[in-house]
């Protein structure tokens, strides 16, 4: 069977000057359908590199990378942003929710982007969504009226408003408080086990080691990959 992601001495680099800084180094790594894998390191060690080229956000400078069977080294930038667009919902420490809009139309707005959803579909899918996530009472509040969790949430919703089959969490927890961070963990983990392939960047082993499987770096290399001791939600207490 195909791997969902497979990678073969993946490296990013990029220009500083008259050098070339590497982030990655012959990243080698296959990821199934469905698995849920945390990318732990120190400040600097290509977390967040990794994600953002296996999320199609970066291209790799060399090495090669099958996502879901398509040849993703060889795609343009437009290319990559379709692919992007209907395998990946992303999530990001920071929530990058838009400010003057609501919880209902950030959500709405990936809906938008894909297009061929009607304005009752779209409706339909958003109110499903922030059920899904407690806040469909919540739907026409500004970010600015809304907790750092439930502002997560309203960012995990509009991740999985178009079906995703892979969740790119990037440090999901980091500007939130422990209980707030079980309750998102908890909901992240509800939705690998429907069938999501989650990949997590974190630097917390107790976030880690709520998954399955725990891949480390340093300074852009994979270092260890292995399953998790733990890999359940009660780890992230």
């Amino acid at each position: 069977m195909t791997s969902l992601i497979a990678t073969s001495r993946l490296s990013r680099r990029y220009p500083i000057g008259d050098i070339d800084i590497d982030a990655l180094v012959d990243i080698s790594l296959c990821v199934e359908q469905g698995e849920a894998l945390a990318i732990m390191g120190p400040s600097g060690s290509g977390k967040s590199t990794l994600l953002n080229v296996l999320g199609c956000l970066d291209p790799p400078s060399s090495g090669s990378y099958m996502l879901d069977g398509t040849d993703v080294s060889g795609l343009s930038m437009s290319q990559m942003a379709a692919l992007r667009r209907h395998l990946f919902g992303f999530v990001f420490q920071n929530f990058n929710l838009l400010a003057r809009a609501t919880s209902f139309e950030n959500i709405e707005l990936p809906l938008i982007y894909a297009g061929g959803w009607s304005r009752a579909a779209r409706r339909e899918r958003v109110m499903q969504l922030l059920e899904l996530v407690g806040l469909d009472d919540r739907a026409h509040h500004l970010p600015s009226q809304l907790s750092g969790g439930q502002q997560q949430r309203v960012a995990i919703a509009r991740a999985l408003a178009n079906k995703p089959k892979i969740i790119m969490a990037d440090e999901p927890t980091g500007a939130l408080d422990t209980a707030v961070s079980q309750t998102i963990m908890t909901m992240l983990q509800e939705i690998n086990a429907s069938g999501v392939t989650l990949l997590l960047v974190t630097h917390d082993p107790a976030v880690a080691s709520a998954m399955r499987r725990i891949v480390t770096l340093t300074d852009g290399r994979v270092i260890s990959d292995a399953s998790s001791a733990v890999g359940q939600v009660g780890a992230a207490q």
